[in-house]
């Protein structure tokens, strides 16, 4: 439940900071900051259900949140997010098949796959200027 918690202060701060600073680069710099933050708290470990739920969706509303404040098309996000996030729901519909229940693989290739978003991600914050 902590963790839903900061996942959300974290999306509110990324909010604040894409509504007061319009048209510069340092928001940029914070979103993928605090994009990290949600990284870290990525690997944690955890069976908690609300916990897993909402790191998955910290992962699809983050970058919704920011290309909506800055009126960006959502067309650049479908290329490459939308693909990695398929493969993790499949992975993850075919674990709760499996064991029938939720639960977050910690193994090498989850922990690059959620790397890769995050590169992902903050290449097109970053290299996205409007």
């Amino acid at each position: 439940m902590r963790n839903l918690v900061l996942r959300l202060l974290i999306l509110g701060i990324t909010a604040i900071c894409m509504l007061f600073y319009k048209e510069s680069m340092p928001p940029n710099f914070i979103a993928v900051f605090l994009m990290f933050i949600g990284l870290i708290l990525n690997y944690k470990i955890s069976e908690n259900p609300i916990d897993i739920i909402s790191n998955y969706l910290f992962w699809v509303a983050f970058p919704v949140l920011i290309y909506t404040l800055r009126n960006w098309p959502l067309i650049y996000l479908t290329d490459s997010f939308l693909f990695l996030l398929y493969i993790k729901t499949f992975v993850l519909a075919c674990s709760y098949i499996k064991h029938k229940k939720i639960s977050v693989t910690s193994s090498f290739i989850s922990k690059l796959w959620i790397f890769s978003v995050f590169a992902s991600l903050s290449e097109i914050i970053l290299n996205r200027v409007c």
